[in-house]
């Protein structure tokens, strides 16, 4: 079987989250009330798609890492079918003991409002693997926040900006062009992957299925 499309491999959970990111696009999906667990997920079908990759990205629909102890037992399985390179987006931060499960990752993509990267910024020494930061262009960014941004990390993790999804005022047009005049990395909305959801179907497109599974 080969690589159905030339795009990368996304499963795409919903153990649930316990945050309300203003950007979310999840509660406008129309699989936000279909809900990732042991029991209901097709390992066989996942099984056929993740060898065709040398890397995968686990991502939400809730928080992939939501109630982390509980759906641990999702990751071993996961683990035990594919040895790649697993990447994970996620707006949490592991500590205590559970910052050992990052050794697990290729790269923990956290994506953050300016204000919880102020509060969480200590942490991120925690995530002892690959790291890339994300920001949404929203309305409660500022021009000031951004240069705070762009200082802060200095070269010590990855950084983006990403496009806002859906209607976009004056002030987030402004400040998309104010980014990308400081040459920093600009992530223009696209269908980038295929996505695995959590209906344990292939969608071509993340929002829409438009009769894209396979």
């Amino acid at each position: 079987m080969e690589n159905p499309v030339n795009k990368g491999f996304s499963i795409i959970t919903n153990f649930g989250c316990n945050r309300n990111c203003n950007y979310c696009i999840w509660r406008l999906h129309p699989l936000k009330n279909c809900f990732t667990t042991m029991e209901s997920f097709d390992w066989i079908k996942l099984n056929k798609y993740i060898p065709l990759y040398d890397k995968i990205s686990i991502s939400g629909g809730g928080d992939p890492f939501f109630k982390l102890d509980k759906n641990w037992i999702w990751y071993e399985k996961l683990f035990s079918l594919y040895t790649g390179k697993i990447d994970v987006h996620t707006s949490n931060i592991l500590t205590g003991v559970d910052k050992l499960k990052y050794v697990h990752f290729n790269r923990i993509v956290l994506h953050l409002s300016y204000k919880r990267f102020v509060r969480v910024y200590k942490y991120l020494n925690n995530i002892n693997c690959n790291l890339r930061l994300i920001f949404v262009i929203d309305n409660s960014l500022s021009k000031d926040q951004i240069d705070s941004i762009v200082e802060l990390t200095d070269n010590k993790y990855e950084l983006s900006f990403k496009e806002l999804d859906g209607e976009k005022s004056i002030r987030t047009l402004e400040l998309e062009k104010y980014i990308q005049n400081l040459k920093v990395y600009f992530i223009k909305l696209n269908d980038y992957n295929i996505y695995f959801m959590p209906d344990n179907n292939i969608w071509l497109n993340f929002m829409e299925d438009k009769n894209g599974r396979f």
